[in-house]
């Protein structure tokens, strides 16, 4: 793909866009204005909840959906309905979730942007804060008890410990996407959801060929995106097998390497 075709740029937020305080520098929101103003389209592709992620997009005036939970929330910002809503089946998930739950693992359920855990924790306050996410405590072993259907479903666990779970959520490949996030964390997805499909579909709905896609980001959930649009672009940060399926890596995100890229590969062919 000749560079100066890029027409639309996904871009994931922590770990990539954000700095480590999990900021928007100055300098990569004054670039990413650049790019748009240029006639490319920039949308947002994380795992945060869209509530979340919202703010970042209405700051960067992104009037095309963004993507959040890793694909299977898609939505203009303003809309009152999403594109895209897919969940994962309950009915699965609380089998899986009770395994996690036996092996006193810290898991996080994910239901209509809102938080369930099994109990009040210092992470659990901190992250609430962090990413605006309000949570709500069901006690010990009561997330298998869950009804609803959730859009993600999150272990965290410590380094040393994070192999003996991925072995057991090996067992649910079939039934889940399963990707890793960070050296601590897993996520759970719906089979077929993942941000790499979730940009075809805003490719789609603007009748651009992902061949036409510059895509950045830094962990497993970005590994899709990454692969399969016309450049991806791993962070100097990201983990070593985002970095193998890339194109090209970034500085890294504290080094601002998403205002980087975005003038290497497209303002500066203007």
């Amino acid at each position: 793909m000749a560079l100066q075709q890029i027409q639309l740029v996904a871009l994931d937020l922590d770990g990539t866009a954000l700095d480590s305080q999990s900021q928007l520098p100055p300098e990569v929101a004054k670039t990413i204005q650049e790019v748009k103003s240029c006639g490319i389209y920039v949308t947002l592709a994380t795992g945060r909840t869209f509530g979340s992620a919202r703010p970042f997009a209405e700051q960067l005036g992104i009037n095309i959906p963004i993507i959040a939970y890793n694909g299977a929330y898609i939505s203009h910002v303003c809309a009152t309905q999403p594109i895209v809503r897919t969940p994962l089946l309950m009915t699965d998930a609380r089998k899986m979730i009770g395994q996690l739950e036996q092996m006193g693992c810290y898991v996080k359920v994910y239901i209509n942007d809102h938080l369930y855990v099994q109990e009040h924790t210092d992470e659990t306050v901190a992250f609430s804060k962090k990413f605006g996410v309000p949570f709500t405590v069901v006690g010990a072993c009561n997330l298998s008890k869950l009804t609803d259907n959730p859009l993600k479903i999150v272990v965290i666990e410590k380094t040393e410990r994070i192999r003996e779970v991925w072995q057991l959520l090996n067992r649910w490949q079939t039934t889940f996407n399963v990707c890793r996030d960070g050296a601590s964390g897993i996520e759970i997805m719906e089979r077929n959801t993942n941000k790499g499909l979730a940009v075809s579909t805003v490719c789609q709905r603007l009748n651009i060929p992902m061949s036409a896609v510059m895509a950045v980001g830094n962990e497993g959930n970005d590994l899709q995106m990454v692969c399969n649009a016309g450049l991806g672009i791993a962070m100097g940060n990201a983990y070593d097998e985002l970095k193998k399926c890339a194109k090209a890596v970034a500085k890294t995100n504290d080094q601002l390497g998403v205002a980087q890229v975005l003038r290497e590969y497209i303002l500066e062919k203007q």
